[in-house]
């Protein structure tokens, strides 16, 4: 990402500068985006299924103490 970041073609004006900046900022924003978005399905399908498998575990009954014989 920081290599695509440069430039080879030369920089005139203030305002080529500005168009260069914001053309570089706002590429690096939507990559980032992007990845935050992935990264919220991700998180959100591990906490979809862990509340799955609580419920599933909810539904089970406890273990039972063994019985002392003769008791």
């Amino acid at each position: 990402m920081a290599l695509w970041l440069r430039t080879a073609e030369p920089i005139l004006d203030a305002r080529g500068v500005f168009e260069t900046v914001a053309v570089k900022i706002g590429a690096v924003l939507l990559v980032l985006g992007v990845l935050h978005v992935l990264n919220v399905l991700v998180l959100n399908g591990f906490r979809k299924r862990a509340h799955v498998d609580a419920r599933t575990l909810a539904t089970l009954e406890p273990p039972r103490r063994p019985q002392a014989h003769g008791a």
